[in-house]
This record gives C-alpha cells, structure tokens and sequence, in this order.
C-alpha cells in the first residue's frame, strides 16, 4: 500500500490492515511484486482494500478445500483470503484488461502469481532490490 503498510486475509483476524515488517522478519522467504498502476487506478485499488465492507471479513477456511479439487464447493459470502482478496481488489480497479472467467473465490496464490507475471511490466523484487530501497522501504520503516 502506499503508506508502506499491507493489507491481507489472516487467519487470526481475517482482513487487516498491517505494517510491512508485521512478521518481525519471521518470513524466511519474501516477494514483492510492483504493480504499474495510474493514480486514479491506485486510488481504486487502495479504497476498495481499505473499504469498511472488506476490512475486517472473515477468513475463508472453508473455501481452501476447492483448492484440493475435491468438489466441495466450500467458499462462505463475505469470508476471504488473500489471493482472492488481491483479485478482487485487481478487478475493480480496472487492472486486468478483460473480464477474468473465474471467480476470485476461486483463484489460488499460484494462479494469481501467474497472471500478474504474464504482464512484462511488473517488477519482481526483495528487500534488496533498488525499486524497494527506493520507494517502499523509507514508507514502512523496513529494515532490508
């Protein structure tokens, strides 16, 4: 986010709004992954993930088993995790240039990552990277 913070779907808490370093470097492996995005699509982006009717949803515990395949159709209204939350965020803002035929419910973290990387002008980035030193790290106070 461009205060330096992130937004996600936790399972202790559901949908909430954390600094980036929330984990006190607990994470053994990150990826951040820059987004080329106009003002107003940025604007749309960000009220849509900081919404009061986002903010605070439950977590989808239940719809993780249609990631098994097991037909179990087990997603619950308003209950989400991050990558759905991502793109549903994406779809609003405009970000994708045609109507996905999924529902967001039932897009997975490596079916996001591979859409967002179809794209050629994503950067792909750690805490080492220029871009990172550069523009996210002073936001958030981040320690690379």
């Amino acid at each position: 986010m461009l205060g330096g913070t992130v937004i996600g779907a936790y399972a202790e808490g559901g949908v909430q709004e954390r600094p980036l370093d929330y984990d006190h470097g607990n994470f053994k492996y990150e990826e951040f992954v820059g987004l080329p995005a106009d003002a107003d699509m940025t604007a749309k982006f960000e009220h849509y993930l900081r919404s009061p009717e986002v903010l605070g949803e439950k977590y989808d515990y239940t719809g993780l088993f249609e990631f098994a395949e097991l037909a179990i159709e087990g997603h619950l209204r308003h209950h989400v995790f991050c990558s759905a939350l991502v793109d549903d965020a994406l779809r609003g803002c405009g970000y994708f240039p045609r109507p996905l035929p999924v529902p967001a419910h039932k897009i997975n973290p490596l079916f996001l990552k591979q859409m967002l990387y179809a794209r050629p002008d994503i950067v792909i980035m750690d805490r080492t990277s220029p871009v990172f030193l550069a523009h996210i790290a002073p936001k958030a106070g981040a320690v690379p």
